[in-house]
């Protein structure tokens, strides 16, 4: 038995903390033991807990950086320390043989990895462009610490490519294609939302400057302005922390542009499943992204994709065979993608359709997760032969 740590990054519940508890319950259990470890209890512990995964709390508390004093950089560096001890300690105690790490953030995890001599993977899930002096050191750091990259999207790799690592390769963040193929809305959600039956639902999610929020809202605008079909426009997400402001200024933004009795702030929900079974209209509007799996989940459910040209939303989309792909920081051309879509909605679903097939078929497949256990079945023999 190969024994697994997968270590978030994050208390909060985000698309990589679900990847790793989708990754969890994905590795043969008959060959893989598997726990993952959050920095607190949280939404992603309870998450873990409800889909029986093992769970384990390494304490790991943020400390905020808005005000740098000598005095928070000292009691910053102790619960680092700290951290990476009792990491470490774990790992030796649950004789953990691969560890992964979920992020370029986590660089005290691969520590504790390493100070523990356990095989280390780092998982790549940031687009690393334009990267300022701590984030290249950070890439340094990584390529030396790590025995393998896994790597979110195509555009990660090419932009980190690590060549000291001999083991790298792209691993796609699984969805669990059924779940969004046959979901429905109840109608007692559908009211809480505000969405009637015959409402034209267009969604995004992500409320925060990278989603780029304030460009769906100014896209919706002008889409608003141009037709008189019943539209309704979904905003899916809560604000990170420290980010209360900036969801209230677009809750603000959505009534200087005359759209607010339109637009629905529906806050972090658990039943994206059923957001998107209601959904016609799919919108990624982001500036920056590796690979949104909130894309892949639309796809599932058959639902038409209209998303910004970046990380690796073209090539998801096959060069706009399966959706719509428009420049970024662009809201005339997204609004013009989606009176194209909205000018002909049964074509567009047939586009979709054909999209919702190969997928479902791609992550339905029984080999999905064989690159990943192939690589720790190959690290987990090397420490055991070095050991």
């Amino acid at each position: 038995m190969i024994r697994v740590a997968l270590i978030a990054h994050l208390a909060e519940i985000s698309g990589s903390g679900r990847a790793l508890i989708r990754m969890a319950k994905g590795l043969n259990p008959d060959q893989f033991s598997v726990v993952l470890v959050v920095p607190s209890a949280g939404p992603l512990w309870d998450l873990a807990r409800t889909e029986g995964v093992a769970v384990e709390i390494i304490p790991n508390p943020e400390v905020s950086m808005r005000e740098v004093s000598f005095a928070k950089i000292l009691k910053l560096v102790a619960q680092r320390l700290r951290y990476v001890l009792r990491l470490a300690r774990f790992l030796k105690k649950w004789q953990i043989n691969v560890v992964l790490v979920n992020s370029t953030a986590s660089i005290f995890a691969g520590m504790a990895a390493r100070l523990a001599r356990k095989s280390l993977i780092w998982h790549v899930r940031e687009l690393l462009e334009r990267p300022d002096r701590a984030t290249r050191f950070k890439m340094w750091l990584i390529e030396r610490l790590s025995d393998a990259i896994f790597y979110a999207s195509h555009a990660s790799m090419e932009l980190f490519q690590a060549p000291r690592v001999a083991r790298r390769l792209v691993v796609r963040n699984y969805v669990e294609v059924e779940r969004f193929r046959t979901a429905t809305m109840s109608p007692e959600v559908a009211t809480e939302l505000g969405i009637a039956p015959k409402d034209i639902v267009i969604t995004s999610n992500g409320v925060f400057p990278r989603k780029a929020p304030d460009l769906f809202l100014e896209a919706a605008a002008i889409v608003g302005k141009s037709t008189d079909l019943p539209l309704r426009f979904l905003l899916v997400g809560a604000p990170p922390a420290g980010l209360e402001d900036y969801y209230e200024q677009m809750r603000t933004r959505a009534c200087e542009l005359g759209i607010g009795e339109r637009v629905v702030f529906a806050g972090l929900r658990k039943d994206m499943e059923a957001i998107l079974a209601r959904t016609d209209i799919f919108v990624s509007p982001s500036r920056n992204e590796a690979q949104p799996n909130i894309i892949n989940e639309a796809l599932a459910a058959g639902v038409p994709v209209v998303a910004t040209d970046v990380g690796d939303c073209r090539r998801m989309l096959r060069d706009g065979e399966w959706g719509w792909v428009v420049p970024p920081e662009n809201p005339q051309a997204l609004a013009q993608a989606l009176l194209e879509v909205l000018s002909d909605l049964e074509a567009a679903r047939a586009r979709a359709q054909k999209a919702q097939a190969a997928i479902i078929h791609e992550f339905s497949s029984p080999e999905f997760w064989k690159p990943v256990e192939d690589v720790m079945r190959e690290l987990a023999s090397a420490q055991k032969s070095s050991g």
